[in-house]
């Protein structure tokens, strides 16, 4: 009976969530699934404590998404993100004959932004505002720059661990200083004349147009002609906006075109020789922060080489020229990956989430990305929860939610989590009702699962914004305590990036008291933090609110 139960709920749900107005709480649900007389449709509130628990370090390598740049909020304090990548050969064993007088023309670091397309004017021009990059400017497409170097690593890092080849390696946000300690050569985003590509490097929304490149024969000697490319002001192709820096020509040259042929042979072989890269950002109080996908980035080396034409006259072949074509290497920025957060946390944040009352709840919940903090929630009292399992076979459960409410006298930033999410920290898992939910937001992937929610809404009154809240539906969960298929474990609240990310990654120990061992891999690639208002005797009306609304015998 539960699983149709459910069912129905999902169904009215859905057709509420598309149809119906904002106000979300379900008061003609009983109705509609009893349509008897005999029963009474009850919404009450039930007891929950929530407290705050600090996240200590955290596995950051192999991440869906990950941060680099600074973050500097007047409640939580200060992240400066820095990161590092293995490089794999997008063919392996390639044929550079230095016989062929090869020229590097650039070599170009991409990695795309993520971004929503405005509008595309008349011209062809197509006007992009960027997703996930935030910065302290007032104007969400001015960005505070940031002093970024980017270095060949010099640190190895492994798919497995060294002591045990069973298992995978892993890697923690602090360690940090094993990169910067470990870089191997000077900086190789060096166009110092240029500091939008080092000291003074912004994210930019401008789409990338790459122009077209024309060849003309020059000649170079008597009937012997040399090709000639030039880029001209024609458009080729446009491509989204994304980081572009070149590095320098003459490293990537010695390393890579001249490298030994060896260490070119296989992908496991070139990460053990180059071992990859290290993106250091140096610590300011000011910045902008963006989340991107490195696996989508790679390093294209463009260059030219010699590629003679001849003539073949009364049995006699001649040189007539030299082709000299255009060509690229692909390096991917593929293999191990480690996101490396320093933070300076602000000391009146770290006091409360360090010194939790876990007995009566906090007054005010903190919860931030990374290396950050979340909160722990628990359910009903005893005397509540036995009170409901006697009547267990009688009550029909419609919904049963969670409502969190931003306390915007503490949290002022413009940037906050678009959406929260709720899970068993006690199992580290899902819990029914996101597993259950199928709904799906193919334009907005981050809106998926809108039943289960976690979303943030904004209420206005005039245009002013006068609350804004979070609702997190629990029903099947709740259902399934009252039914004794369920422990009432504790759950973990956490800021999310996308809620299709739904794994685990390890605390490096267990804290104290709590034992969290893992965290949301949702959480860590956010860098976002918001505050809400808790259940501690000064969280006022605003507290968090668990209601369930069933319906049973009158």
């Amino acid at each position: 009976m539960r699983d149709s139960i459910f069912t129905k709920y999902i169904v009215i749900a859905l057709f509420s969530v598309l149809f119906v107005s904002c106000d979300k709480d379900f008061n003609t649900l009983g109705g509609d699934i009893i349509g008897d007389e005999n029963y009474d449709f009850l919404g009450d509130p039930f007891t929950v404590k929530a407290y705050n628990q600090k996240v200590p370090v955290i596995q950051t390598n192999n991440l869906p998404l990950n941060q680099l740049g600074i973050t500097n909020n007047p409640v939580f304090g200060k992240t400066v993100a820095n990161f590092a990548t293995q490089l794999t050969l997008s063919s392996t064993s390639p044929d550079f004959d230095q016989t062929k007088n090869i020229v590097i023309d650039s070599v170009v670091l991409n990695v795309p932004y993520f971004n929503k397309k405005v509008r595309t004017l008349s011209s062809g021009i197509v006007k992009y505002k960027l997703d996930s990059v935030y910065t302290t400017d007032v104007n969400d497409t001015i960005y505070k720059p940031i002093n970024l170097k980017i270095f060949r690593s010099g640190y190895q890092l492994n798919d497995v661990d060294p002591d045990n080849l069973e298992v995978s390696n892993k890697y923690y946000s602090n360690q940090d200083a094993n990169f910067s300690t470990n870089v191997v050569g000077a900086q190789l985003n060096d166009d110092f004349a240029k500091p939008s590509q080092n000291s003074a490097f912004k994210p930019s929304n401008r789409e990338y147009v790459n122009y077209k490149v024309k060849s003309t024969k020059e000649e170079t000697g008597t009937n012997y002609f040399t090709m000639k490319h030039e880029r001209t002001t024609e458009v080729e192709s446009r491509g989204v906006p994304a980081m572009r820096i070149n590095l320098n020509k003459d490293y990537f040259k010695q390393h890579i075109i001249e490298a030994n042929p060896s260490n070119l042979a296989n992908n496991n072989i070139f990460k053990s020789y180059f071992k990859g890269l290290y993106f250091q950002v140096e610590d300011a109080n000011e910045g902008s922060m963006m989340s991107l996908d490195f696996s989508k980035g790679n390093i294209t080396i463009y260059y030219t080489e010699d590629e003679i034409v001849t003539e073949t006259k009364n049995n006699t072949t001649t040189a007539i020229g030299n082709n000299r074509p255009l060509k690229e290497f692909v390096l991917n920025m593929s293999g191990v990956t480690v996101n490396l957060l320093n933070n300076t946390d602000n000391p009146s944040y770290l006091s409360a989430v360090d010194n939790p009352d876990r007995t009566s709840g906090d007054d005010n919940l903190y919860l931030k990305g990374g290396e950050g903090s979340m909160a722990y929630i628990e359910l009903f009292t005893p005397q509540e929860l036995n009170t409901l399992k006697a009547d267990k076979d009688k009550i029909l459960l419609n919904d049963a939610s969670l409502y969190f409410t931003v306390n915007r006298d503490i949290m002022t930033s413009k940037y906050e989590p678009l959406r929260v999410y709720l899970f068993d920290v006690d199992n580290n898992k899902v819990l029914y009702d996101y597993s259950f939910d199928v709904t799906d937001n193919g334009s907005f992937p981050k809106l998926s699962k809108y039943i289960f929610g976690g979303i943030l809404e904004t209420k206005k009154d005039n245009d002013v914004v006068t609350e804004k809240t979070y609702r997190i539906r629990i029903t099947e969960h709740v259902n399934r305590i009252i039914k004794g298929e369920q422990e009432n474990v504790r759950l973990g609240l956490v800021v999310t990036e996308n809620i299709g990310y739904s794994g685990h990654v390890k605390l490096k120990s267990p804290t104290a008291v709590t034992n969290l061992k893992t965290l949301p891999v949702s959480s860590v690639v956010n860098p976002l933090g918001t505050v809400l208002y808790g259940t501690g005797a000064n969280a006022g009306n605003k507290n968090v609110k668990f209601k369930i609304y069933y319906t049973k015998p009158n």
